[in-house]
């Protein structure tokens, strides 16, 4: 991260990482581009997004919900937030079937692909 972070800093390069807004925008753009591949009719589409860590999935629907306000889209199209196994918080929080008793609790990440030999 330092080498990075130094690059970063004496370069004309943009640090993208979650230090800074530039992620949180570039997540937003995934609908304009869906949206454009689709010719700005996504009615009818579900979007698969990963969601480790739910950062993503608000900012891809913020960005459609952008288009929306915009009537550059007339409706929004479903999204589903998808986990792994190896690092699901938002899917183990929803297994409580009690809202009041519902807790976000850290995960430790594990590989979700073994490592060759």
């Amino acid at each position: 991260m330092k080498i990075v972070e130094y690059l970063a800093e004496n370069y004309p390069v943009a640090l993208m990482n979650s230090k800074n807004a530039w992620r949180l925008l570039g997540q937003e753009s995934y609908s304009y581009e869906i949206a454009q591949v689709f010719d700005y009719d996504v009615t009818d589409l579900v979007v698969v997004v990963p969601s480790a860590m739910r950062a993503t999935l608000p900012r891809v629907m913020q960005g459609f919900l952008k288009l929306h306000d915009l009537q550059i889209i007339t409706r929004l199209p479903m999204i589903l937030g998808v986990q792994s196994e190896h690092a699901n918080p938002v899917f183990r929080y929803y297994l409580q079937e009690d809202p009041a008793k519902r807790r976000y609790l850290p995960v430790t990440v594990r590989p979700s692909v073994p490592k060759l030999p």
